[in-house]
């Protein structure tokens, strides 16, 4: 049996000291905000089934000259230790502490991990040999991608 659901909210429109509203609309009326429909006794779908197509056989993944990493073999893992910052945060505190000459990309590979791909290796080497750095006065941990990220 399908329904309407209305919803109301108080119309004191001045943080709720009663007083009139500069648009005039009058502080005490109770407006409608939202109608949502009901959709009753309507089956759920089932959930779906999960196929692993690899094993299958039906999908396969093709590496770069049979090595998955090539990509970031020579980039770097950064870590702030003790703090945890959002990506936006990170990345322009690292541009200003660094000046680099070029530029580098950032990727957020989880747990307050950040994967940084340097434009020159020159810049690389500068990061790796100038340290330690420091953001808002916790060590800034630098090392090479691929010893983290390869099984050993």
């Amino acid at each position: 049996m399908g329904g309407y659901f209305v919803f109301f909210a108080s119309g004191m429109g001045d943080g709720g000291s009663g007083k009139e509203p500069p648009d005039g609309r009058g502080g005490d009326k109770q407006r409608v905000y939202s109608k949502i429909r009901s959709w009753g006794n309507k089956a759920v779908a089932p959930p779906r089934q999960q196929v692993d197509l690899i094993q299958q056989k039906l999908a396969t993944i093709v590496y770069e000259d049979d090595t998955r990493l090539k990509p970031m073999e020579d980039a770097l893992v950064v870590k702030l230790l003790g703090k945890s910052i959002v990506y936006n945060v990170m990345k322009s505190r690292l541009t200003r502490l660094w000046r680099l000459t070029l530029g580098f990309d950032i990727l957020d590979i989880g747990n307050n991990f950040y994967m940084v791909k340097f434009d020159t290796e020159m810049d690389r080497t500068k990061v790796m040999e100038e340290g330690p750095w420091m953001i808002f006065d916790h060590y800034l941990s630098t090392k090479n991608g691929l010893q983290i990220l390869s099984p050993q």
